[in-house]
């Protein structure tokens, strides 16, 4: 495999090129050709080069454009109502704090602009936002919101609600479906169906602890409830 990049790789097929061609011309100088002939060498060395460019260009790895508006989230803990978010490429983090009396949303975010303090009042589609400089805007739609602002493709907010401390799946239970060890193996979200391994337990100091896996491993959340 050849590995070049950028202006390197064009440099490397323009070297390959020029040696190939004057490797022909070396063999055929001094030689007497008739027209037919020399016009056979000229179409064969034409020949050789293109497959030479074709064969250099095919072993080159491909360059695959980067779009640095998709950032895939990479999930961290969820303890007490927080939610902490950190894109892969760490130029991106955001500390989610759940505050159930208020109903909001308290956002402590870091990133290339530094760190700021966002308010968002309500846990649906719509919220009420505040932003650092004291602007409140209003039934805003926070996926759109969210990705114009930071350009991240998939939000913690696309959570189901019931992940906050007011989970509300785990008190009725209804449109779920559960397994003999009563561990929630489906739930629907919005016409949104998400298969997941859910898990109750206490420990030693006597807080709940849930944990929901998704089956396909992709995202593990853990909380951790004062009992």
């Amino acid at each position: 495999m050849i590995e070049a990049e950028g202006n390197d790789r064009h440099e490397l097929i323009s070297m390959c090129i020029s040696q190939l061609d004057e490797m022909i011309t070396e063999r055929t100088t001094g030689v007497q050709f008739d027209q037919v002939t020399r016009l056979w060498t000229n179409v064969t060395r034409i020949g050789l080069v293109a497959l030479m460019s074709a064969l250099l260009v095919s072993c080159l790895p491909l360059e695959t454009p980067k779009d640095s508006t998709q950032i895939d989230p990479n999930w961290s803990q969820i303890l007490k109502g927080r939610f902490i978010y950190k894109s892969p490429e760490e130029s991106f983090s955001a500390v989610f704090t759940w505050k159930s009396k208020e109903n909001a949303y308290e956002l402590l975010l870091r990133d290339r602009l530094g760190l700021r303090r966002i308010r968002i009042l309500g846990s649906g589609e719509t919220a009420h936002i505040e932003t650092p400089n004291g602007q409140t805007l209003e039934e805003v739609d926070v996926q759109a919101w969210w990705e114009e602002q930071f350009a991240v493709s998939v939000p913690i907010l696309e959570l189901p609600d019931c992940l906050t401390m007011d989970c509300s799946f785990v008190k009725s239970g209804q449109n779920h479906v559960y397994d003999e060890q009563d561990r929630l193996v489906e739930f629907n979200y919005d016409a949104w169906t998400v298969q997941a391994i859910y898990d109750s337990r206490k420990t030693e100091d006597s807080n709940v602890v849930k944990e929901i896996q998704l089956l396909d491993g992709s995202t593990k959340v853990r909380m951790i409830f004062d009992s």
